[in-house]
């Protein structure tokens, strides 16, 4: 997406691409992304959304990333922001209610529980029948 916007416009949005950038430790800004590794590849990702503020987020696979303090402090701070700002966000994952309040901290847990409705897949999973069972 490309947009046009004047230079006090552009600053802003730079300024704040730099903080975000810096809160996700993400260094080494001019990097090219075929030198990233696959988390720093994430973190772009991530703070991609945070800079945009897209109309709708959607969180793929919750669970599949590494555990830690960076994740959880990145993953309650989007899920505020977007409970904050009104803004409709969808989450996909695997895990139980359970399973998230085991791997998240309270706040996380909290939010997901309280802030958002689950809607159980239905129907057989093609990827289990694409590999004969195993995903």
């Amino acid at each position: 997406m490309l947009v046009r916007m004047d230079h006090e416009k552009a600053w802003e949005y730079e300024q704040k691409a730099k903080q975000i950038l810096s809160q996700l430790k993400i260094r080494n800004f001019d990097q090219q992304v075929k030198h990233l590794s696959g988390g720093q590849l994430k973190r772009v990702a991530l703070a991609n959304a945070l800079i945009t503020e897209p109309d709708l987020l959607i969180l793929d696979d919750l669970g599949t990333e590494m555990p830690g303090q960076f994740t959880n402090v990145a993953l309650y701070g989007i899920i505020n922001d977007r409970l904050l700002l009104g803004k409709p966000t969808i989450i996909s994952t695997n895990l139980t209610t359970d399973d998230i309040a085991k791997r998240y901290t309270p706040q996380i847990a909290s939010r997901l529980r309280g802030s958002f409705k689950r809607v159980p897949f239905i129907g057989e999973d093609i990827r289990l029948m694409k590999n004969g069972g195993l995903v």
